[in-house]
C-alpha cells in the first residue's frame, strides 16, 4: 500500500517489488499510511470477534478448537481465526507483532481526530492496548489484546 506520484511510485517500483509482493499504488503520498490505518481498523474488530467467541466456546463447555475448525471456510473465516485463535484458546501468547509496537504505530487516533470518525471498536481496543501494555504484556503478541480481557477461561 503506497502513496505518492505515478512518476515516483514508478521510480521505486523495484524496490517495493523487491519488499513485497502486492503493490497498491492508491493515490497521493500519504494514501498508503490510511489504506494501513484501515487494515488496523477492521483487524480491531476481528480479533476482539474471534476472542469474544472463543470465550463463548469455552464458557459453553465445547472443545473450542473443533468450533474454529468448523468455521474456517465460512462466513467467520478470517486470518485471525485461522492463526491466532489458537494462541487465544491456549492463552500463550508468543510474540509475533508485539503489542507495544501495534498499538504506538497504529494510525488509527490520527484518523478519528483528523476526519472526526466514529471508530468505538477500535476505541475499545486501543484502550485494552493502552490497559494491557501498562500491565506489563507490551512484549506479548498482538493476539492478547482481547484474550486477556475477554475472560477466554471456563
Amino acid at each position: 500500500m503506497v502513496g505518492g506520484s505515478n512518476q515516483d511510485v514508478a521510480r521505486i517500483d523495484p524496490v517495493l517489488r523487491a519488499m513485497g509482493k502486492s503493490i497498491n499504488h492508491l493515490g497521493p503520498v500519504g494514501a498508503g499510511q490510511w489504506a494501513k490505518a484501515i487494515n488496523q481498523v477492521i483487524l480491531s474488530g476481528v480479533y476482539l470477534g474471534v476472542a469474544e467467541g472463543v470465550t463463548l466456546a469455552l464458557k459453553a463447555d465445547l472443545d473450542a478448537q473443533k468450533v474454529v475448525d468448523a468455521l474456517v471456510g465460512g462466513a467467520a473465516d478470517s486470518w485471525v481465526l485461522k492463526n491466532r485463535a489458537g494462541r487465544m484458546i491456549e492463552n500463550e501468547y508468543p510474540w509475533a507483532s508485539r503489542l507495544h509496537c501495534t498499538a504506538r504505530i497504529s494510525p488509527s487516533s490520527r484518523a478519528r481526530s483528523q476526519r472526526r470518525a466514529q471508530l468505538p471498536v477500535t476505541t475499545l481496543a486501543a484502550g485494552y492496548e493502552d490497559a494491557l501494555i501498562e500491565e506489563g504484556h507490551g512484549d506479548d503478541d498482538n493476539s492478547a489484546l482481547p484474550a486477556r480481557f475477554v475472560d477466554s477461561r471456563p
